[in-house]
């Protein structure tokens, strides 16, 4: 994920402690803080938390940052950190399925379509494929979130995570090759 100009001057203004941008530069990393969280854990209502607790995070340690072109990686490594934490003291626990997160919206869409097929094999092999990230490792799943939802680079995803670029390939390849076998199993089924 790049920093556009309009970001680093928002994270420039924000290190110099001017409030608007703290409240402006806020929003922004909770959104999308709350977006990779709520992927890699499959539960809105820890993402929530951890979300949060990044934004607290990055906002008290925000004079540490030394280069506003850093800030996404250096954002994503602080929420890294907190799902490894969390993970440790047992306060995150994988959902059996992440359709919870989309609770509303499938819940309308199987209202408009609950005798069309097509519409019903579509959510099934959604929640399927929910069901199959939830048995990915943590790493991979973060490495898959990063690059399917986010565009980013390999080398940025390492420096996220603290791995090399060449791990977070291998992670990316061993994730979407278990997808595939899951997900051809299933079809097969």
């Amino acid at each position: 994920m790049q920093t556009g100009a309009a970001e680093r001057e928002l994270v420039r203004q924000a290190m110099t402690g001017d409030r608007r941008s703290l409240e402006a530069l806020a929003v922004v990393v909770q959104a999308r803080v709350h977006a990779y969280v709520c992927r890699v854990t499959l539960d809105a209502h820890k993402a929530d938390d951890l979300a949060q607790d990044t934004v607290l995070a990055v906002l008290q340690s925000l004079g540490t940052l030394r280069e506003a072109e850093r800030f996404w990686p250096w954002v994503f490594r602080i929420a890294t950190n907190n799902l490894r934490q969390q993970h440790r003291s047992g306060l995150v626990r994988r959902a059996v399925s992440m359709s919870r997160l989309h609770e509303d919206r499938v819940q309308l869409k199987s209202r408009k379509a609950e005798h069309d097929s097509q519409a019903l094999s579509g959510r099934e092999l959604c929640e399927e494929t929910h069901r199959a990230i939830d048995q990915i490792g943590d790493r991979d799943r973060a490495v898959l979130v990063f690059r399917v939802y986010s565009n980013m680079p390999y080398s940025r995803i390492a420096d996220v995570l603290g791995c090399t670029p060449m791990t977070a390939r291998t992670s990316f390849f061993r994730a979407k090759q278990f997808l595939k076998r899951k997900l051809t199993a299933w079809s097969a089924a």
